[in-house]
């Protein structure tokens, strides 16, 4: 069991406590980590663009023989930035400006100059 310092029934064991900090060999808590060869890991990282198989691969990672912890971390959402800002608004504001749009009455119209045949 972990020790940390509210909880006084345990003792605590010596390692690195992956959400508390680390435990000293004489048990007492530290939130710093002590490095040293033991507690100094490799790092892996895996780009997942599937976020329903997030959970299945945690699962996985954690069965695989030396795996102290497994953490996920999502990309941050986008910003609700100003989309007058962005580099697609000014090209299209800079086409307007210069005449670079072309209007149709119909889809038929468009494929017709486009020269794409419809049935």
């Amino acid at each position: 069991m972990w020790g940390h310092p509210i909880d006084r029934g345990n003792t605590p064991t010596q390692g690195l406590d992956p959400v508390l900090g680390y435990v000293t060999p004489s048990g007492y808590f530290s939130p710093f980590r002590a490095f040293d060869k033991e507690t100094i890991m490799a790092t892996i990282l895996l780009d997942v663009q599937d976020e329903s198989l997030l959970t299945q691969i945690k699962k996985a990672c954690q069965l695989l023989k030396g795996v102290a912890s497994v953490k996920v971390q999502r990309k941050p959402k986008a910003k609700n930035e100003d989309i007058t800002k962005t580099a697609g608004y000014k090209e299209a504001m800079d086409d307007i400006k210069h005449g670079r749009v072309y209007t149709y009455d119909s889809v038929d119209q468009l494929f017709e100059e486009l020269g794409i045949k419809v049935r």
